[in-house]
């Protein structure tokens, strides 16, 4: 339920929220009120965090003991680094239920994202299941390993597709017996993104190689079929089939893929499927190129600014140099007067 503000300021007077006056905020990632909080130290910025949940978040940046939030670096380009230049360059969507940011326009914009208004939007992780269709969107797991592709016992993603084995996760990528567990790609920010190919599992079909088309890019009765925040159009390629899924069934098309072995009882899907794979692998190619140079450019712009500005609190000299020392005694003292107003030039 919406709270509301009685507004006793006078025009003359300077407006401050009830959060504000009580000094009890917000926490924006667990969203529990308290007054022990950190506010992020950009201008404008005015959210609040628990120490210890902006610590879980990958893109937070400490700079001179003073916080920076995640809402402003864009997620697709840090990839969980948050020293990517890239990531905070340009104008950035911002999620209003999460921190979580991302490049305007539909280059960056994790998939399924809605747009709220001007630069504000509900990113795709605010995706809750339709009770009408939720045996054909529920979340499933791939049944190999992402990094050997074979079976065996594997620990799963929570959120996407992604399975492993124990044994090829790193020490520090293993979850702990009583957490759940998330894939590097999924705990680090990065979402499927519109042109992304990827392999998509709809109903009793065999993992699919598909294409995630924006919403204004699809035929008009696919854009008018019910969907929800978070989930996105994908064109099942070799076909003129459209659906709509969100990430718990994608997962990304990787160079040299050839997915699963054909059927002799469904020659015609074999078919559709071969040329499936066939054009997967050209829009791969293309996507590749793409945003190579893409990035390329991005990069050029980012060398060609100056570096941050980072306030300097005393000089240190790097050795063989030394400071000099300077005789107070002979330092002169300026004798101008505020009342004279005559400007003076020095001696040449």
């Amino acid at each position: 339920m919406a709270s509301t503000v009685t507004a006793t300021a006078t025009p003359s007077d300077t407006f401050k929220c009830d959060q504000c006056l009580s000094g009890l905020h917000t926490c924006f990632i667990c969203k529990l009120d308290d007054s022990n909080l950190v506010k992020c130290s950009y201008r404008d910025c005015g959210k609040y965090y628990h120490q210890a949940c902006a610590n879980t978040h990958p893109l937070t940046i400490y700079e001179d003991k003073k916080l920076h939030c995640p809402l402003h670096l864009c997620a697709s380009c840090a990839k969980g680094d948050s020293k990517n230049e890239k990531a905070g360059v340009g104008k950035l969507f911002k999620c209003i239920r999460c921190p979580s940011a991302y490049h305007t326009g539909d280059f960056c914009i994790a998939a399924g994202s809605r747009i709220v208004s001007g630069c504000n939007i509900i990113c795709g992780d605010h995706y809750h299941r339709d009770k009408k269709t939720a045996s054909q969107h529920s979340h499933i797991n791939v049944n190999w390993c992402f990094n050997c592709s074979l079976g065996g016992t594997l620990v799963c993603c929570e959120t996407c597709p992604a399975a492993f084995h124990m044994e090829c996760l790193k020490p520090e990528e293993k979850p702990s017996p009583d957490n759940v567990w998330f894939c590097n790609d999924c705990k680090y920010g990065v979402r499927p993104r519109y042109g992304d190919i990827v392999w998509v599992k709809l109903g009793s079909y065999r993992w699919w190689p598909s294409e995630i088309c924006h919403p204004e890019h699809v035929p008009l009765n696919i854009q008018q079929k019910s969907h929800e925040i978070g989930e996105f159009a994908v064109h099942f390629l070799g076909s003129n089939d459209y659906n709509w899924v969100h990430r718990g069934r994608v997962f990304a098309f990787q160079d040299g893929d050839k997915g699963s072995k054909e059927s002799q009882k469904h020659k015609n899907i074999n078919k559709m499927y071969k040329l499936a794979i066939e054009q997967a692998s050209e829009g791969y190619t293309q996507l590749t190129l793409i945003r190579e140079n893409t990035d390329q450019q991005i990069a050029k712009i980012c060398d060609s600014r100056p570096k941050r500005y980072k306030y300097i609190k005393s000089n240190l000299p790097i050795p063989p140099a030394k400071l000099g020392k300077v005789d107070v005694e002979e330092i002169q003292i300026c004798d101008c007067k505020p009342e004279d107003h005559v400007l003076t030039t020095p001696a040449v």
